[in-house]
């Protein structure tokens, strides 16, 4: 399985302790150069840079070989930032199996290319179905905590059915 990660995803999963989920779910997860630079930048939260010192070997980051394809609509392109760019670019080249990103207008361009998305909900999502958190309201509440945004009726429908699959 091919899977690009833009930089939200795992900045979040970093920081609420549940990063460890996308090798048990996918195996390998790649970045592409940009995101990995996101990654270590100034304004990234300390945990998040240790943890990327010593990024494990599921986290491979890749060079994009591939520009801008011509039938991108480079105005909307080019207002999304430069990893979530880049990740849709690599997700494109490699014909990727899911593209991990968090932000609505990446996600929009992206689906609109027809690339498999998933977010950090998406997987948290995943993993409870896969029966790999002990509490999924409690690892929202966490997620919010690290600076996610969730909106009140995203959150209770993820809820909703968390209790539904438990039978709660």
């Amino acid at each position: 399985m091919i899977v690009v990660s833009d930089t939200t995803p795992l900045r979040h999963l970093i920081a609420i302790g549940e990063v460890d989920l996308l090798q048990t779910i996918f195996g390998a997860v790649i970045v592409p150069e940009a995101v990995w630079s996101e990654l270590q930048s100034e304004s990234t939260p300390a945990a998040v840079k240790a943890w990327i010192r010593e990024a494990p070997e599921w986290l491979q980051v890749r060079a994009s070989g591939v520009p801008t394809p011509e039938d991108f609509e480079v105005e909307r392109f080019d207002q999304l930032d430069s990893g979530e760019q880049a990740a849709i670019r690599l997700a494109v080249e490699l014909r990727a199996d899911f593209l991990l990103i968090d932000e609505a207008d990446g996600r929009t361009f992206a689906l609109g290319l027809g690339l498999p998305v998933t977010g950090t909900l998406g997987l948290l999502e995943r993993a409870d179905v896969l029966g790999l958190l002990a509490d999924l309201p409690a690892t929202l509440a966490q997620l919010e905590a690290s600076g996610f945004y969730l909106s009140a009726r995203l959150r209770e429908a993820v809820v909703a059915r968390h209790r539904r699959r438990r039978k709660v």
